[in-house]
């Protein structure tokens, strides 16, 4: 293979991770907005999960006390739904971060070499036209 058709190679390459990267952060966070602001956890009290709790509990007092008691369970089901949710997005976002980091080392390193074959293709063809 050619430098020419391995660089486009790596652009590709780079290209698809970044997709991947992209559509990994879409699975820990399914919110578009939240994606578009940069972030990947919600905000405190903004988790899909934590207000499905807050209004379990908003309806407890509409039921009659047998059913109270299962809504309590339900709503310490679904506060532990959200408090996974977090852990999972907050785990998810260091390891995008490090995927992120270590594609843009590569990237610069591949600069980097380009640079330096270059140099010394340029090298080259001095000494061959001397």
């Amino acid at each position: 293979k050619t430098i020419h058709c391995e660089s486009n190679d790596f652009n590709r390459y780079q290209e698809d991770i970044d997709k991947l990267v992209d559509r990994l952060e879409f699975v820990l966070q399914n919110d578009e907005t939240i994606l578009r602001q940069g972030f990947i956890e919600c905000g405190e009290k903004a988790d899909p999960y934590e207000i499905f709790a807050e209004n379990i509990k908003a309806l407890r007092p509409f039921h009659k006390k047998n059913i109270q008691t299962s809504l309590i369970q339900i709503e310490a089901v679904i506060r532990r739904l959200a408090i996974m949710n977090r852990e999972m997005q907050t785990k998810g976002r260091r390891s995008i971060r490090k995927m992120r980091r270590f594609v843009t080392q590569e990237q610069l390193a591949m600069i980097e070499a380009q640079k330096k074959l270059m140099q010394a293709r340029d090298i080259m063809d001095v000494a061959r036209h001397e």
